[in-house]
């Protein structure tokens, strides 16, 4: 993923390096002028001379901090912003290729821990190589040539100083890099765990559980703190043996310099650039032990964003026919499916189901929790695919369809309305295409007291412009679905779904959302999922679900009549009614 992310971009770091190499050169040709005013003084040159030398580095260092501006410059312009927003484009990519099913598979809190740590990871190891992994290595190849040309042995004595070095950091990293890939994985999960606590925090405060939800958190994250600390600590000390032997050897160099002064074989000049390119070569090793630990805390957050970004979608939604709103029915056809698991002989939810779906007319799905009410519904939705038989519209399978064209003729209304916190209007329209807006628009009206918001309109202090807050948590429960339903109605769907969408409400609310819907399905082939025999009960057809198999189908009073589990399902209502 950063190679590719490199290569992508390589034209642009191709120049970032040839300024870094520029700046570089200029930065330690410092220590050589240094060297020469050394020098100069010794042997009492004229004044001329010594300014002559001073004014070179002066103008040595005015180019290098010109040169470093313009690398700055071009990093931000060039890469810096556009780096970070072709990140989040990927993203955005991947999950435009990525069914619904599979979304609704993974935990999506685990996964936007990891995407997020990833993507800044990305960004960080990016920024690191620019500004401090390049210049660094640069530093020390310039400065053990410097110091080969300063005289052959210091040179070897500064190459054999960083070769022992890395000698340590290529053995060292197997038996670090494991550790803490798992240390990682784990604060990630303590991450989900915190960002759930303050996702719930609502629920956990009033179900009185806060202190012990808090508490378990804390002491996870106490005892993998201590983990942490261990693994940390390795590394520290595989780093500190790494500067012990960087100290000695490097402090060899410098005595090899001074020995050479002493017998002239250099001069005290030449002596003083090579102290400055070896605290030069000191200080760049010492950051770069600081980068390799950085970039140990970022690999393994890029190796997991990485499974993600490259995991294949469960099917390919590469349908072309276009959906026909006028169709006549919908087949479902000897349909069996298990949801995607990792075991071998996962419970399968349905086996060779058959359901036809008449246009025009409203099917309620009915039947215990688990009974596969919901999956129907995903299937219809094509968040999965069959694992064995079809769903056909009028004769074409619905793999072949359009998925995008599709699902605009689909209105769905679900259980938990999730709004964003912006506009009313915004909320309503959201999901019409840019080319359906403008009409959209003119409808708005009409949906808005088809759905009933017309009767809480005149509370909202700015109307279709009133900001209704994170999660619509200035409405009311029942004003909510409301809005999910003018949502459903303003695409004008030739399809519209109904999932629990009263179960949550009282029975003031639930009347009358209960009105809005038959007034939304009338023209319309509807089909609902829900518990209350209120909601259920005009339907043209019952279909009654058991353990993935269809009990009956009928009207209310026809399956009142024959359908045992229908009857059951009755007698718990009145019970709890």
């Amino acid at each position: 993923m950063l190679f590719a992310l490199l290569n992508e971009f390589k034209g642009r770091f191709a120049i970032i390096f040839i300024l870094l190499i520029f700046v570089e050169i200029l930065s330690l040709s410092i220590p050589h002028f240094a060297g020469k005013v050394v020098d100069s003084l010794s042997k009492k040159d004229t004044l001329e001379t010594v300014i002559a030398i001073f004014i070179s580095l002066l103008g040595i260092r005015i180019l290098s901090v010109l040169a470093d501006t313009a690398k700055s410059i071009f990093e931000v312009f060039y890469i810096d912003t556009t780096l970070s927003n072709k990140l989040i484009a990927r993203v955005y990519s991947k999950i435009k290729t990525v069914p619904v099913g599979q979304i609704l598979l993974k935990h999506s809190g685990l996964k936007q821990t990891i995407i997020s740590k990833g993507t800044q990871g990305l960004l960080n190891t990016v920024f690191l190589i620019i500004n401090e992994l390049l210049p660094n290595i640069l530093r020390l190849t310039i400065a053990c040539i410097g110091l080969y040309f300063i005289h052959p042995y210091v040179g070897i004595a500064g190459i054999v100083s960083i070769c022992v070095s890395i000698l340590f950091i290529l053995i060292s990293t197997p038996k670090i890099y494991p550790l803490i890939v798992e240390n990682n994985k784990k604060w990630d999960l303590l991450e989900k765990e915190h960002s759930d606590f303050l996702r719930y925090s609502s629920l956990i405060k009033l179900s009185g559980t806060e202190e012990s939800f808090s508490q378990d958190i804390l002491t996870d994250r106490d005892v993998h703190a201590k983990a942490t600390q261990n693994t940390w600590f390795k590394v520290v000390v595989i780093a500190r043996l790494r500067d012990l032997s960087w100290a000695i050897l490097s402090t060899g160099t410098l005595f090899i310099s001074g020995y050479l002064v002493l017998v002239d074989i250099i001069s005290l000049g030449q002596f003083v650039t090579a102290s400055l390119w070896i605290s030069i070569l000191s200080s760049a090793f010492g950051t770069l032990n600081g980068n390799y630990r950085s970039l140990l805390r970022q690999a393994p957050h890029i190796q997991e964003y990485q499974k993600i970004m490259e995991e294949g979608p469960i099917f390919t939604e590469n349908g072309t026919q276009p959906f026909l709103h006028n169709f006549k029915k919908i087949d479902f056809t000897n349909v069996s499916f298990s949801y995607p698991s990792v075991t071998e002989s996962p419970n399968k939810i349905f086996t060779d189901l058959d359901i036809t779906f008449t246009a025009g007319k409203t099917y309620a799905l009915v039947g215990h929790s688990g009974a596969g009410k919901t999956t129907i519904i995903q299937l219809l939705l094509r968040a999965f695919d069959p694992n064995s038989g079809s769903i056909e519209i009028d004769g074409v399978n619905l793999k072949d369809i359009d998925i995008d064209d599709y699902r605009t003729h689909i209105g769905y209304v679900e259980q938990q309305v999730e709004l964003f916190d912006k506009s009313l209007k915004y909320n309503i329209l959201f999901g019409v295409t840019e080319a359906k807006k403008e009409e959209a628009e003119k409808r708005l009206y009409a949906v808005a007291k088809l759905a009933r918001i017309d009767q809480f309109f005149d509370r909202l202090e700015n109307g279709y412009d009133t900001i209704i807050g994170e999660k619509g948590v200035k409405l009311s429960g029942g004003e909510r679905q409301r809005v999910g339903i003018a949502r459903a109605l303003i695409k004008n769907p030739s399809i519209l779904i109904f999932d629990e969408a009263t179960s949550s409400l009282d029975a003031e609310n639930e009347a009358l959302i209960h009105d809005a819907m038959k007034d939304a399905l009338k023209g319309r082939t509807g089909i609902i999922i829900a518990h209350r025999l209120s909601t259920v009960r005009d339907a043209d057809q019952i279909i009654v679900m058991d353990h993935g198999q269809i009990a009956g189908m009928g009207t209310h009073e026809e399956l009142a009549k024959t359908c045992e589990p229908y009857k059951r399902l009755i007698s718990r209502q009145v019970v709890t009614m």
